[in-house]
């Protein structure tokens, strides 16, 4: 009886002679830190609730579409209503024209409530932009794993999507008592999936709750923890500087870090911090926020800041610096021969 062969000789794979195709986000800076997002990969988006992380994911759907790729949404804690107007508001220039402050009457009486609208023409020009460009998910749809793999396989080979998003962990269904166990089972099959179908998957993940008061979550914070970030190519956390409290301990410390890094912690509403790369180098955005069309927009490095060039600060402790080294800055080393340690 012949034995299947079931694994392949290394040497029969093709010669890459280009760049790996990637996705490019809507910041400067943040393509640069991580080198582009790589198809056929998982990014995690994760913070505190309330810290921006579904607009910064919508955000990188709509500049995705820019860039000509269908993409696909899952907005778990959002109603569709909700979902579009999030990101056609986005795609729309802010002006007075395009949108207008509508109050809310209760009993024919103007209340102090209300909501910033879209115009009638700006909807419909949105409308036809992400027509056939961008689905949702279904919500009367359980998002369990054999769902979320079945309907993400179906987006791609029907509607061509590349780019999915997955927003949040916390509505997936599990589909066991055990929820380390039914994380680490649907974090492999989408990391699987993404690279087999070279797609990218942007995922979208909570801080679990920690006693401590910080200001800078790391990746072991991450709810699922070691499920999560170990199939994780990038993440990426977002913190928001606008309501930090200036006595919470670490904020001078941070706020130097920042500094040295070509940002004034005060021209800020929040950063975005690069913990885990396989691109140039760990690091920071800098981002402002404009209420009116739910966006984030990047702040430029100052240009009087040397910011060590090859290298970013990470922390400050006892005047000791600790950085990480850019890989595009490295200086080759002479082969003499001899090894390296």
């Amino acid at each position: 009886m012949e034995v299947e062969k079931k694994y392949k000789d290394i040497a029969t794979i093709k010669r890459r002679s280009e760049p790996s195709e990637r996705l490019m986000l809507p910041f400067s800076q943040l393509n640069w830190l991580i080198n582009g997002v790589i198809f056929g990969s998982v990014l995690l988006l994760t913070s505190f609730t309330n810290a921006g992380k579904s607009t910064l994911a919508t955000m990188f759907i709509e500049s995705a579409i820019k860039q000509g790729y269908n993409c696909f949404g899952l907005w778990g804690e959002d109603s569709e209503e909700e979902a579009q107007e999030r990101i056609f508001k986005q795609h729309t220039p802010y002006s007075k024209d395009n949108m207008e402050y509508i109050s809310y009457y209760q009993n024919g009486k103007k209340t102090n409530t209300g909501e910033f609208i879209l115009s009638e023409d700006k909807f419909n020009e949105a409308r036809d932009f992400f027509r056939n460009s961008l689905f949702i998910w279904d919500n009367e749809i359980p998002p369990n794993k054999d769902n979320i793999i079945d309907i993400l396989e179906n987006a791609r080979v029907k509607d061509n999507c590349r780019v999915f998003l997955l927003d949040n962990l916390e509505i997936l269904d599990f589909d066991t008592d055990n929820e380390n166990k039914g994380i680490k089972e649907i974090m492999v099959a989408i990391r699987r999936w993404a690279i087999t179908n070279k797609t990218i998957i942007i995922l979208v993940a909570h801080i679990r709750k920690i006693e401590r008061d910080i200001i800078r979550p790391d990746i072991f914070d991450v709810k699922g923890t070691n499920s999560v970030t170990n199939v994780c190519r990038n993440i990426i956390t977002i913190i928001r500087t606008d309501n930090l409290d200036k006595n919470l301990k670490g904020y001078k410390n941070f706020s130097k870090v920042l500094q040295l890094n070509g940002y004034d912690i005060e021209e800020l509403d929040a950063v975005l911090e690069v913990r885990k790369d396989k691109g140039n180098s760990l690091g920071f955005c800098g981002l402002k926020y404009n209420k009116y069309t739910n966006s984030y927009y990047e702040i430029e490095l100052k240009k009087n800041v040397d910011n060590t060039k090859n290298k970013t600060v990470l922390s400050i402790k006892d005047n000791d610096i600790q950085t990480t080294t850019s890989f595009n800055n490295m200086t080759p080393i002479e082969d003499d021969g001899s090894l390296p340690f």
